[in-house]
């Protein structure tokens, strides 16, 4: 049987997934890593699929490779990052069933490598969600003007343009986005 060979009962916080407004138990539980909240393991226990989240920080610097690559900006201009979204159903066997959306989690035993992440943009069964910050020296118009096709086609953009004073304070992980001087959004297609 498949398992994540670093789980052990005193790493992971391990929690029962319900159905949305019942107390009727899914077939998913999660666990998160209790010393680093951005890992997580989501199990299901009656098909044995497992997603983990041991990858991102390896598709984020694959993203930011691709939009910087995109846009021309030096790395010293811009911060990225990607979050990814799966929406999986609670009862794989039944068409019917409620299904929710994870985030940030990959299959166990995915390898993430530049070909993964060009065909996980091109796929669409992930939900893309690009944060990304840029100084004052970035040309929005540039950044509105671009096609953002090689981004992926399933999701959004979203791109705060910040005096070079105020990126200095910018984390896009963690979503800390205040006093910016210009938004741009866009839908990817």
């Amino acid at each position: 049987p498949k398992y994540y060979p670093d789980a052990k009962p005193e790493f992971y916080d391990f929690d029962v997934i319900s159905y949305p407004d019942s107390s009727e138990l899914t077939d998913w539980v999660i666990g998160n890593n209790q010393e680093d909240i951005d890992e997580c393991i989501l199990v299901n226990v009656v098909t044995k699929e497992i997603y983990v989240s041991y990858e991102n920080d390896l598709i984020r610097s694959y993203a930011k490779e691709l939009v910087m690559d995109l846009y021309d900006i030096d790395e010293a201009d811009i911060d990225v990052n990607l979050s990814y979204g799966i929406t999986l159903p609670y009862d794989p066997d039944d068409p019917n069933s409620t299904s929710r959306r994870f985030n940030d989690v990959l299959p166990l035993g995915t390898v993430v490598d530049e070909e993964f992440f060009r065909s996980f943009l091109e796929e669409g069964e992930y939900e893309l969600f690009y944060l990304i910050a840029v100084d004052e020296n970035v040309d929005m118009d540039l950044i509105r003007k671009t096609d953002t096709g090689v981004l992926g086609h399933n999701g959004n953009i979203s791109v705060w343009q910040f005096s070079n004073e105020g990126f200095k304070n910018v984390d896009v992980k963690g979503a800390v986005l205040q006093d910016s001087i210009d938004v741009y959004g866009a839908e990817l297609k």
